[in-house]
């Protein structure tokens, strides 16, 4: 169990108290795990305005097979629509199923599949195909002979792919055409999404706008400029909810929706298929 209380002083609005409970649950042996965490989170305006109450949890099953180990896992996030701070969530909850098995030590694949369905939303159907993952660093490569040689050669042909990859991305990113940024890098483009940065050289603040999860082209946007896949940037935002005072971008249904976003917010940043024709009032951003 934990507690957090503290004052916090958004721009623009009313300050607010906000106090967060936590508590969690491990059951491990050699071959099973049980994982579960349950959050409330209460933010209380200094005003009129009602308090609103995010809940959050989520429960994890996973048994070891040998070299295969297959999980289950149940995320669910629910905001007030009146919340001061966290009204973006919305309700989100869904399964995500998984089979992991481990190519040598350190080095595993898996795939999944996660079905999440959001308030105001089409339900989000992700299917994630098999992925090399490793754990690489001072004293982590394999000791053994054979094994080195094969996490070596996995992370050789990784990195064969990695340009390919990039070079199949199929977007371009789009800002208001009164706005004065023409070119950003691919590292300026993540700390705007992911919110380590919040404004704009002119000192305006970024407004956001995202696709959906299960968009293929958020996949391309997300594997060129994070350099990961769509569940580790979800799964970033979930660690933000749960333990800290951030939300992701909201999230657009279509291309469509992003322009439309645009067009109403001189300040916003979001990006589109490469092939989808662009607004008058929108402009291409260039991506180094």
């Amino acid at each position: 169990m934990s507690a957090y209380r503290d004052r916090l002083t958004p721009q623009g609005q009313a300050a607010v108290r906000q106090t967060i409970l936590t508590g969690h649950v491990v059951y491990q042996t050699l071959d099973f795990e049980l994982l579960g965490e349950v959050l409330h989170i209460r933010n209380a305006p200094q005003s009129t305005a009602p308090a609103g109450s995010t809940w959050g949890a989520y429960g994890q099953i996973s048994r070891q097979f040998g070299r295969i180990r297959p999980y289950l896992r149940y995320e669910y996030t629910k905001a007030p629509a009146a919340d001061p701070l966290f009204a973006a969530v919305g309700r989100r909850d869904g399964p995500l199923a998984g089979l992991r098995f481990t190519l040598v030590e350190r080095a595993m694949i898996k795939g999944e599949y996660q079905r999440t369905a959001r308030r105001g939303l089409p339900t989000a159907r992700i299917h994630r195909p098999s992925g090399v993952h490793f754990l690489v660093g001072p004293g982590i490569m394999p000791a053994k002979g054979w094994e080195r040689i094969a996490a070596v050669g996995l992370l050789m042909i990784l990195g064969a792919w990695q340009p390919l990859s990039g070079q199949a991305t199929a977007f371009k990113v789009v800002v208001h055409v009164t706005n004065p940024v023409t070119a950003m890098t691919r590292d300026q483009l993540a700390d705007l999404f992911l919110k380590r940065v919040s404004r704009w050289p002119d000192g305006r603040k970024v407004q956001l706008i995202d696709q959906a999860p299960d968009a293929p082209v958020r996949a391309s946007f997300s594997s060129a400029i994070f350099g990961k896949p769509v569940q580790a940037i979800q799964s970033y935002w979930q660690q933000k909810i749960f333990s800290r005072r951030d939300v992701p971008p909201p999230e657009a249904s279509s291309d469509q929706a992003i322009l439309a976003y645009v067009h109403a917010h001189p300040e916003a940043l979001g990006y589109l298929r490469s092939d989808t024709p662009l607004c008058p009032d929108c402009r291409i951003v260039d991506v180094k």
